[in-house]
């Protein structure tokens, strides 16, 4: 097997079996970064560059951004929990990295569709028991 870079983990191995088999060579890239054990920065001659990420399972994934530090999303994660409607409490936001963003953008999103669900959810039940409700009125006009 051509070796792209040296690996020093099965995640990066694992990275470059992916580039491997996606036809790329050791023409195609300029530059590798580390980033920690399992998430890789290529750059190819060009100065065009990708995020690659493997995670336990060996499963690659190609990321538009790198990943933020395991550190700082659990900061990230904390601020965002305890966000309330008062503006001093989303202040944390003014400062985000462009992959931090991206990072809260998704947690807004998941939050926001987890939200959308469960108002469905209770619009629904409503519209039920108010059909049972109407069946059991009824059911005591006919007797």
């Amino acid at each position: 097997m051509e070796q792209l870079f040296k690996a020093k983990t099965v995640q990066q191995f694992k990275i470059m079996e992916w580039l491997l088999a996606n036809g790329i060579t050791k023409d195609d890239i300029a530059q590798v970064d580390f980033i920690g054990e399992e998430n890789l920065k290529i750059t190819n001659p060009a100065g065009g560059y990708m995020f690659l990420s493997c995670d336990d399972s060996g499963k690659v994934s190609v990321d538009q951004a790198p990943p933020v530090p395991e550190e700082r999303r659990d900061e990230l994660y904390s601020l965002w929990c305890e966000e309330t409607n008062d503006a001093w409490t989303e202040e944390w936001r003014e400062n985000l990295t462009p992959e931090e963003i991206s990072l809260v953008d998704a947690w807004d999103e998941k939050s926001n569709s987890g939200l959308l669900k469960v108002c469905q959810d209770i619009l629904a039940h409503e519209k039920y028991g108010q059909a049972e409700d109407l069946s059991a009125e009824e059911d005591e006009l006919e007797m």
